[in-house]
This record gives C-alpha cells, structure tokens and sequence, in this order.
C-alpha cells in the first residue's frame, strides 16, 4: 500500500520546508487516499467512504467513532480519521477534514504493517 504524502494534497498557503516536513512526517502514519470516480473508497474493501454532497448521508459507509474525528468502515471495520490537526509553520495549528485510512501494525514497534489488501500481515516491512 502506498503511504500518505504532502503531494497528494493541495495547501493553503506556501509551505516552508520544515512546514513539508512537519506534515511528511504526520501523513506517514496513514495509506493514500484511494479515489475512484470523484470518490474516496475504503483500501480495504473498496466501500465508498466520502464523495461529499448530499447523496453520503445514503451511500457512505464511513462510521464515527467514539474518539472526536475517528472513525471506520461500518463494511469491514477498517479505521479512518476524517479530522487532522497539524502544527506546521503557522502560528496555530493547520486543520482539515478528509478521510484517511489508519496505516496499522500487528504490535507496538511498527515492524509488521496488516496490508488492509489482504487482510493479513504483510511480510514487508
């Protein structure tokens, strides 16, 4: 799976290179965006998760969670953060609203990533 970067988002503003870096190094812990057809499908199982608009509240199958801009894929539970707060070069911090797909491990030093492809432990770091 490809790893979030700062090329696949357009900012506001020019960013400094510690600016880059400083939301380089908060995209990692996520998957790109896959978008198909104007719309944001789940890496998992391919579920449509956010296209914006009216017709979401029925074709989305993104679920907030208890934590304040968490949430998953009600089709195969993968998890998703939909509201990101980044300190980058700006006096406060920069804030956006897109669904994100968690990158997840199977243990605490992050050495073993679950491909949400397969459904199993990749054998890739």
């Amino acid at each position: 799976m490809e790893i979030c970067t700062p090329e696949q988002f357009s900012v506001s503003g020019e960013l400094t290179d510690d600016g880059n870096k400083k939301l380089a190094d908060y995209l990692v812990g996520f998957h790109a965006p896959n978008i198909d057809d104007d719309a944001v499908k789940c890496v998992k199982c391919g579920s449509h998760i956010f296209g914006g608009g009216i017709m979401d509240a029925l074709l989305s199958t993104f679920t907030w969670g208890l934590v304040h801009g968490e949430g998953f894929c009600t089709e195969c539970n993968w998890p998703i953060r939909m509201y990101h707060s980044v300190d980058l070069d700006r006096e406060e911090k920069s804030s956006f609203q897109f669904p994100l797909p968690h990158r997840c491990y199977t243990d605490d030093s992050h050495e073993t990533e679950v491909d949400p492809a397969l459904g199993h432990q990749d054998s890739e770091k």
